[in-house]
């Protein structure tokens, strides 16, 4: 668990990216390994995540929302 003092947090996993082929409620889901960078930290909690993958050029960075204390 990342604390108060923590400017980011970094670990890996799987990714099942829906392709959208032929469209979203039919598409076919690639899965591949993505590193994952959390950062931008406010009160106690990351702000942003960074998607790395071999697939996907550049990274994603995704602002992450919901409550913050």
């Amino acid at each position: 668990m990342a604390g108060v003092a923590d400017a980011f947090a970094v670990g890996y996993g799987t990714e099942h990216r829906n392709l959208w082929i032929p469209n979203c409620a039919a598409g076919k889901y690639a899965v591949y390994p993505v590193g994952v960078y959390l950062f931008a930290p406010k009160k106690g909690a990351f702000t942003q995540v960074s998607l790395y993958s071999s697939v996907v050029k550049p990274p994603e960075t995704y602002q992450l929302t919901g409550y913050v204390r």
